[in-house]
């Protein structure tokens, strides 16, 4: 069995030490504060076109709402800090668009939404 290197030093790396909650919009401040602190001045398309996170704040409002209204972005804490999040939509699309061109490219099924739906509604 192959192992990284990393997990020959510190097998246990974070395990039982993060915390995860579904995000929802009394989150939307705290994820802003930390896209601005993180996301902003690390992911390299923000970096490369030095946005500052005023400019990325009209941003956040167009985005964040849709993205936090249904229970399926999360946020990660370790102890009460949040040290990561991973937002996440989703968008139902009428039968005549199942196969949109973007997903058509990668060869992506768009034919059963049964459990997506199931997820949405509970």
């Amino acid at each position: 069995m192959h192992h990284s290197s990393y997990e020959q030093i510190n097998p246990d790396f974070l395990i039982g030490k993060l915390r995860y909650e579904i995000a929802s919009l009394k989150d939307s401040d705290r994820i802003r504060i930390f896209l601005d602190e993180y996301f902003c001045t690390r992911e390299p398309l923000q970096v490369a076109l030095e946005v500052t996170p005023e400019e990325i704040h009209e941003q956040y409002d167009s985005v964040l709402p849709s993205v936090l209204s249904k229970p399926v972005s999360i946020l990660g804490f370790e102890k009460n800090e949040l040290v990561c999040i991973c937002l996440n939509s989703i968008q139902e699309l009428s039968s005549e668009n199942r196969h949109d061109p973007i997903c058509d490219s990668f060869n992506v099924l768009k034919d059963d939404y049964s459990q997506v739906e199931e997820f949405v509604q509970s």
